[in-house]
């Protein structure tokens, strides 16, 4: 008897193999996930850090035209990659779906049916961010308190 996540593993191998076009749509998901671990595994106050914050602080300060131009463009190339990944988590829902209904599609199709439910799919992911960053801070600031205090002995 295999374990049921093997046949499910087995089964999503199948379908990745056979539809070659699902592979855009976890390339567009890499690279939203991409960002998000980027922004996670990155330490500003690093002192590896400390020579390229202060000469992009000092170029920041003199070309604030050019950077403020360099700034929009890279948040809207962020804001662009939020997009796809929203539209891709949908999209790969969507198709899967639809081939396991045994019914046609390709990407083009799955990324027009993904306008549909995409803005639902972001909500819930970024309300569940939200609540989850509450609670860490609920659990967190009575450690820091202690700790502030003087009481880490307790």
């Amino acid at each position: 008897m295999q374990l049921l996540y093997v046949k499910i593993f087995k089964q999503a191998y199948q379908l990745a193999r056979s539809h070659k076009f699902l592979w855009l749509f976890g390339l567009f998901l890499v690279w939203g996930s991409a960002i998000n671990l980027s922004l996670l595994l990155t330490d500003p106050k690093s002192s590896d850090y400390q020579p390229e914050t202060a000469s992009v602080l000092s170029w920041l300060q003199s070309n604030s035209l050019a950077a403020n131009l360099t700034l929009s463009v890279f948040g809207l190339f962020l804001l662009m990659i939020l997009f796809l990944y929203f539209r891709s988590k949908t999209g790969i829902i969507v198709c899967v779906k639809t081939i396991l209904d045994k019914r046609m599609t390709n990407f083009r199709k799955g990324l027009a049916a993904s306008r549909l439910f995409y803005l639902r799919v972001a909500a819930v992911i970024i309300s569940l961010g939200w609540v989850l960053f509450v609670l860490s801070l609920v659990l967190f600031l009575p450690v820091y308190n202690l700790s502030v205090n003087g009481y880490e002995s307790r």
